[in-house]
């Protein structure tokens, strides 16, 4: 059975977790932590993405980040928006198309959100006998200069400048030879993985698969199924919240107090010094200042653990807050917003036939109103 299409959008903010197989604790060892950290900015240097904030807990993770848009500098045709980079859900050699189409019957019906090749792209293949099970993707649209792709590169590979050199190397001995269309398409693969939340995510649960595999000599499954991915709105509110939320797990699961107690957060390594943790919140509120004293507003009031029958009367914005978060996904579709028009919208945009697309929840999200929260001094 195919995997069901994710909600994804140009230039996004996503918050996306996942948790290790049976729950079972095997992000216990900070070494191992350690390793999870670097490689999430690593990975997300190569892909062109900005990690705001994250919580590393022992049998799960949450990161919330921002997928740019790919700069025009770098778009193949300066009048069109390379939109295969963000809509793909995977890449073309693990794509099976749901239908193939027949020479001179009716037009096939495309899937949503480009999940299969174009119907030109499969006709125009069948047409010129090529099986339909490798049907090649179109190309991503865009292209990095060598001397970016490079530094890239060694982003993505542990920082070794010899195999990143190396890649560059073989695209220039190809090009050499009149065999140019070899060495673009080998960097066009690495493109594909650029500008995806899907993509970064798949390369990032893979590394640490094989860390576990080959250093701790671990067998089978390691994941407990596919990521989750909660499209966010860009109002601060919701930001703020989200945030808030990502950071407050480790109190939630009653491991510390605060926050800043608990070393594998970006909001604690913030409050270290550490320089990316700062920057990430400094691409959502403007300054780290602005962001430590809009957090700690929120971290007063405690995010709640779960919601029962409370008294209306004593249920605060934060907590109506929370509670969208921990509970309102629009089923899979998972949208967050303090809007309903953004959900309206979302909807809206949507294929008629995308999967669980509920109403009935822009109807309950019309039931809250939130209000600012109040300021502390940081």
């Amino acid at each position: 059975m195919a995997r069901k299409n994710r909600l994804v959008a140009e230039d996004a903010i996503y918050h996306v977790a996942s948790r290790i197989a049976h729950r079972e604790f095997l992000l216990e060892d900070e070494r191992i932590k350690s390793e999870i950290v670097s490689w999430m900015y690593g990975i997300a240097e190569f892909c062109g993405i900005e990690v705001l904030a994250w919580n590393v807990m022992d049998n799960h993770l949450h990161i919330f980040l921002h997928v740019p848009t790919v700069p025009e500098e770098y778009w193949t045709d300066p009048d069109e928006l390379p939109a295969a980079s963000w809509r793909s859900m995977r890449p073309a050699e693990c794509r099976a198309p749901r239908w193939t189409p027949e020479i001179g019957g009716p037009d096939p019906v495309p899937s949503p959100s480009g999940d299969s090749p174009s119907p030109e792209a499969m006709v125009k293949a069948v047409a010129d006998g090529v099986p339909a099970s490798v049907v090649p993707h179109p190309r991503t649209g865009f292209t990095i200069p060598d001397s970016e792709m490079e530094n890239r590169l060694r982003a993505l590979y542990y920082g070794s400048m010899a195999r990143a050199r190396g890649v560059i190397e073989r695209w220039e001995r190809l090009r050499s030879k009149g065999r140019g269309d070899e060495a673009d398409a080998e960097k066009d693969a690495y493109c594909r993985r650029m500008y995806s939340v899907s993509q970064y995510m798949k390369t990032l649960k893979q590394r640490i698969s094989e860390y576990f595999n080959r250093e701790l000599g671990h067998a089978g499954q390691l994941w407990c199924g596919r990521f989750s991915s909660t499209l966010v709105e860009k109002e601060e509110l919701a930001k703020l919240y989200v945030a808030a939320y990502v950071e407050w797990n480790a109190p939630k699961a009653a491991m510390v107090a605060h926050p800043r107690d608990w070393k594998w957060c970006s909001y604690s390594a913030a409050c270290e010094g550490s320089e990316r943790a700062r920057k990430g919140y400094e691409r959502l509120f403007g300054s780290w200042e602005e962001a430590k004293a809009r957090l700690e507003a929120v971290f007063a009031e405690r995010l709640p653990d779960s919601f029962g029958d409370e008294d209306e009367g004593e249920r605060s914005a934060k907590r109506r807050m929370s509670q969208i978060i921990k509970r309102m996904s629009l089923r899979r579709l998972a949208i967050f917003s303090r809007r309903v028009s953004f959900v309206k919208e979302t909807l809206e945009s949507l294929p008629w036939r995308f999967p669980c697309s509920s109403g009935a929840c822009v109807a309950r999200l019309a039931e809250y109103d939130w209000s600012e929260p109040a300021r502390t001094a940081a």
